[in-house]
């Protein structure tokens, strides 16, 4: 799966490095592992998932939301095993989120 340049840049805002591969089609795409595809397209598809409120400190990001990640995952038909290796997954990217969320929020 090829990753934008503007995807990449957003990952690395959450601290994720993604090593960019030159392709024919496009010299600012990246390589995702195949192991890796779904869970990244799951955390890209959700990014309007967020839960946060406001607090006397400003936006406060408390995680995603699940219910909406677990209907996705019906929806693309993820058998019962890979949902759970998948919100693991999810899980990882999303503590890598809330702590970059929370180091942009101090400075």
């Amino acid at each position: 799966m090829a990753v934008d340049r503007e995807t990449a840049e957003e990952f690395a805002a959450l601290g994720v490095h993604i090593e960019a591969e030159e392709t024919d089609e496009d010299a600012d795409a990246i390589k995702v592992w195949d192991v890796n595809r779904d869970a990244v397209w799951l955390f890209l598809d959700l990014e309007t998932q967020w839960r946060a409120v406001i607090g006397l400190r400003g936006l406060i990001w408390l995680g995603l939301d699940y219910v909406a990640a677990e209907t996705l995952m019906r929806a693309r038909d993820f058998g019962r095993k890979k949902r759970g290796r998948l919100i693991e997954d999810l899980r990882v990217m999303e503590r890598e989120a809330l702590d970059t969320f929370a180091k942009l929020e101090s400075e």
